[in-house]
């Protein structure tokens, strides 16, 4: 008797647990266009495509975490390893300020590696990375000096809705804006759009919701960086 293949929507919820594990070892949480919640779509998706290719005699959780790990290693390579500063992965890394090999404790030019990194590549880093709110850059005092350094993230927003609606199909837009420009629940959508329910414990229509949401994930990026929407 050939045994039922198991198909990706029922395994869902174990996946999300295999890559929420994986969220203190994330690196890359100071850049502005990539927290861990992107990263977390982007693995979802990739194991999505890439789940006819899981051989159902191995324990999916060491395929899934199989597939993470490279898929992480792939993300944080392309979006930063060449801008990284060396602390990552090095022996005396006590956290994101201190080292245990310089004088001083703190992450900086008495480390020979670390002052190569500056002169370098320090200032491709800080053009990737977003100030955080809680820094000096985003003090009351910054903005009431120089109210144009702030982002308008009201008009970016707009902007990106507006290239978005010129880029999907009409089906593809009507989902989008149910979802990003009118704010409703994933279930509150998938009624909207006549979506099924796939099974007994899930939501109506969840696999045709995050399909179009890791869709819209990637367009949007590609948007924003070709047109320059932020």
């Amino acid at each position: 008797m050939v045994k039922d293949k198991i198909k990706f929507e029922d395994c869902v919820s174990q996946i999300d647990i295999e890559i929420s594990k994986r969220k203190g070892k994330w690196q890359l949480c100071a850049l502005s266009y990539m927290d861990f919640e992107d990263v977390a779509q982007l693995l979802r998706l990739h194991i999505f495509k890439k789940w006819d290719l899981w051989d159902q005699e191995i324990p999916m959780f060491k395929w899934v975490n199989r597939v993470i790990s490279n898929r992480m290693i792939n993300i944080a390579r392309d979006n930063y390893g060449h801008l990284a500063p060396p602390c990552n992965g090095c022996k005396h890394n006590l956290d994101a300020k201190h080292c245990s090999l310089t004088v001083s404790g703190e992450k900086c030019a008495e480390c020979p590696l670390y002052k190569k990194w500056q002169a370098r590549r320090e200032v491709g880093y800080n053009i990737k990375l977003a100030a955080s709110m809680d820094t000096e850059f985003f003090s009351e005092k910054s903005i009431s000096v120089s109210p144009e350094s702030h982002l308008d993230y009201r008009g970016a927003s707009e902007r990106l809705n507006a290239a978005m609606e010129k880029e999907l199909s009409c089906s593809e837009w009507k989902a989008y804006k149910l979802m990003f420009v009118d704010n409703l629940s994933d279930a509150a959508a998938a009624k909207k759009l006549n979506l099924k329910k796939g099974s007994e414990n899930r939501q109506p229509g969840y696999r045709t919701i995050f399909i179009l949401k890791a869709r819209f994930l990637e367009i949007a990026k590609r948007l924003i960086e070709e047109q320059d929407i932020v």
